[in-house]
């Protein structure tokens, strides 16, 4: 393609403008107050914007954006169903990292590079909640749509449709998210067939859609008495719930005798 060249004129008339505004009087920034704008007051008309460089302006640009991405932030963590509690949870709040933490928390900030997400496992007050509320905030910072779920909201929701008979869909709880937090997976007893239904229906759905990204924290075991497997197997046959789990994510497991963080702290 050949070179489209200005008209001459026009070349004439740029240049005549750029000279003009070289000789025009120049007037003090209303942000930084050096003497560098360009004095437009016999030009403009009705009410005068206020003076400002052309650093001063890219900055205010700047500032801007990053206030428009910040309240977007916010209404993402507002969306996710994550609690207030954890909006400002940090990587680094815990007081002492021990070998299984540090090994759990680098496997956390990971996950972003992973296809695979995150089961963690251990006794109350370790603090599975906290690094799960780190990996919902490090997804949304990143523009990362979440849902975070509490596995007793959901089980009370199933529930209460059920007996009420009216329509309850929990996949529509995951549709359109990327990311999918489950906090708090545990029973005490093996539950209702509707439940677990509705459990496994939702776990089908996130492993089709391929790209779902499923992190979740339980007190219980994969296998063995009083386990996920256990629990969640229809009339003592291996679970569907954790087969998929164990393709869709990495198994990470804090010892049984791990304090709780949660009394060390009174």
């Amino acid at each position: 393609m050949s070179e489209v060249k200005q008209p001459a004129h026009i070349a004439m008339r740029i240049l005549r403008e750029y000279e003009i505004a070289d000789k025009k009087p120049r007037v003090a920034c209303s942000e930084c107050k050096q003497i560098n704008c360009l004095d437009y007051s016999e030009t403009r008309r009705g009410k005068q914007p206020l003076p400002i460089c052309e650093d001063c302006d890219k900055n205010q640009e700047r500032l801007k954006n990053m206030e428009q991405k910040k309240l977007a932030t916010r209404q993402r963590i507002k969306d996710s169903g994550l609690p207030e509690k954890w909006h400002n949870c940090l990587w680094d709040s815990f007081r002492e990292l021990t070998p299984t933490d540090i090994e759990i928390k680098k496997l956390a900030q990971e996950s972003w590079h992973r296809d695979k997400g995150l089961t963690l496992i251990g006794p109350p007050g370790v603090g599975k909640t906290h690094i799960l509320a780190c990996i919902a905030l490090a997804f949304i910072r990143k523009g990362i749509s979440v849902k975070f779920i509490k596995a007793r909201d959901l089980i009370s929701s199933i529930t209460e449709s059920w007996k009420s008979k009216t329509p309850y869909n929990p996949i529509e709880l995951v549709m359109g998210y990327s990311v999918i937090i489950l906090e708090d997976l545990t029973f005490e007893a093996p539950p209702p067939e509707f439940i677990l239904r509705n459990f496994n229906q939702l776990m089908d759905k996130i492993y089709e859609s391929g790209n779902t990204k499923l992190f979740i924290s339980t007190n219980l075991p994969l296998s063995g008495p009083k386990s996920l497997e256990s629990y969640l197997g229809a009339h003592g046959e291996k679970s569907p719930f954790v087969s998929r789990l164990c393709e869709l994510t990495l198994i990470k497991k804090w010892p049984d005798n791990f304090p709780d963080r949660r009394r060390e702290k009174k």
